[in-house]
């Protein structure tokens, strides 16, 4: 988790906590870690309604 801080400046402790499901992550949070794993978040399209 050390090196996940810093090479995104996501606290570990806020790390930890969201995959423990204690909290939710701030946006810029969510967004650094996005980047950091290459990955595109959009939002949950509605299927059946």
């Amino acid at each position: 988790m050390l090196a996940l801080e810093k090479r995104t400046g996501v606290l570990r402790q806020s790390i930890t906590d969201f995959v423990a499901g204690r909290r939710r992550l701030q946006t810029h949070n969510a967004d650094a870690l996005a980047s950091f794993f290459k990955l595109e978040l959009r939002p949950r399209e509605n299927k059946g309604k």
